[in-house]
């Protein structure tokens, strides 16, 4: 008799839509062989990847189903049955579990320590993002224990506003603000920040809601774990997502490509969890994503020193590329928040900035890194 493999038991309680399982594919881990098989002879299929989810219950949930779907398998074996009372979940969580608690304890620190320091008083409308950290900001405010029945939370995504909307609190769409509205603040989070706190944006698909949120807010305050903090963008984080009309995939990836852009891609994700078989990520607004790597992004100091940052070698400053990149037909957003943050951008006699004026990190010991725009 054969076992089930456990990766058809969650494809069974969980089949996404393409973005999902990308965005669950961005932020899961690899199971190793051993650990997944507890280093025995016993016949347990691996899962391929561990479903990732924002939803904090649901995630702490997870080690529990698991370690139950091993114990019933295991019992279906008479040579394993002297295996069902041992502690599974530590077999199977050894190389995931520490890790991951660290991150996910991080998080909630920065985004504790964010919101005690910028949720301003009596706030009439505030953004809520759609970073992984984003969970905790809400949490946060939550546990505020203020009055938040006159206060509107503008979501960059489906998934911030059931995420509001399950906390109790008010969504309002975009579009569903008032002419001239201008938010409080706006909370998200990011992929890579560098000195400068200048952004990467967009690995989960919602990069040009989550501009027009920024750009609407007097402030934008980012929430992350450490890894995200980088000296220059394009460190860690591979590519610049940039969201494209479908018909135009083909024009803008020749011109990514003679902006410097070795191998630019269009993001796919599988039809099905599981599946080989893909087609492209679509955001919200049912246009495509093109992800563009490029050397390191320069910082304005950097070409103050000399270095060039016109693109005349494949290098670029980043608010040069980003302009650069934006004026190509075809092009919706570029997932570069950069430039002016909102006080700046509103001394000048616009709304706001794309540029966070703060950036709240979780450090591994437990403490909140904070750095403050320029």
């Amino acid at each position: 008799m054969k076992p089930i493999p456990i990766r058809n038991i969650f494809r069974a309680l969980h089949s996404p839509s393409a973005s999902t399982v990308l965005h669950n594919s961005i932020h899961s881990a690899q199971l190793p062989e051993k650990a997944a098989n507890l280093q025995t002879s016993a016949r347990i299929a691996p899962p391929k990847y561990l479903i990732s989810t924002p939803n904090p219950i649901l995630r702490h949930l997870l080690p529990s189903l698991l370690q139950t779907v091993t114990f019933l398998q295991l019992l279906r074996f008479p040579h394993t049955r002297q295996l069902a009372h041992r502690p599974l979940q530590r077999a199977l969580y050894t190389t995931r579990s520490s890790n991951m608690s660290t991150v996910e304890d991080a998080k909630r620190n920065a985004a504790r320590e964010a919101v005690a320091k910028h949720y301003p008083p009596n706030p009439k409308f505030v953004g809520i993002g759609s970073g992984t950290t984003i969970v905790y900001v809400v949490e946060a405010i939550k546990a505020l224990g203020v009055d938040t029945s006159s206060t509107g939370f503008v979501p960059t995504g489906y998934q911030s506003s059931q995420l509001v909307a399950n906390a109790g609190l008010t969504p309002i769409a975009f579009d569903a603000l008032p002419e001239g509205a201008v938010l409080d603040v706006a909370f998200d989070g990011a992929d890579e920040v560098d000195d400068d706190l200048n952004c990467i944006k967009g690995g989960g698909a919602c990069l040009f809601q989550e501009k027009l949120v920024a750009l609407q807010a007097k402030e934008f305050i980012c929430v992350a774990d450490s890894r995200k903090l980088q000296a220059r963008l394009l460190t860690n984080w591979p590519s610049i997502p940039i969201e494209v009309a479908p018909m135009a995939v083909g024009r803008v990836t020749s011109e990514l490509k003679k902006l410097g852009s070795p191998l630019p891609k269009l993001r796919t994700a599988p039809v099905k969890a599981g599946e080989a078989h893909s087609q492209p990520v679509k955001t919200d607004q049912d246009f495509f994503l093109i992800d563009a790597p490029f050397p390191k992004l320069l910082l304005p100091s950097d070409v103050a020193q000399g270095q060039d940052g016109s693109g005349t070698h494949g290098v670029w400053e980043v608010t040069a590329l980003a302009e650069r990149v934006k004026l190509i037909p075809g092009v919706l957003e570029v997932g570069l928040f950069c430039g002016l943050t909102g006080p700046q951008a509103q001394a000048t006699g616009g709304i706001g900035g794309q540029k966070p004026v703060a950036a709240y990190f979780g450090m591994p010991d437990g403490s909140v890194s904070v750095r403050k725009a320029s």
